[in-house]
């Protein structure tokens, strides 16, 4: 009878857990991006260097 309430409980955590992640996935996407944005541009910088 104990195990019950303690499987409610979670339950009603999980939507809390669910908000929470939606942001910190958003900003693991734009730290993300923004990292492959600098090794783009370090990527065409040495290509540059090395070509001339």
């Amino acid at each position: 009878m104990q195990a019950i309430p303690k499987i409610a409980v979670k339950a009603a955590a999980m939507p809390e857990f669910g908000s929470f992640i939606p942001p910190r996935t958003s900003v693991a996407r734009q730290v993300r991006a923004e990292l492959a944005l600098v090794l783009i541009v370090a990527i065409v910088l040495v290509a540059i260097v090395l070509q001339a």
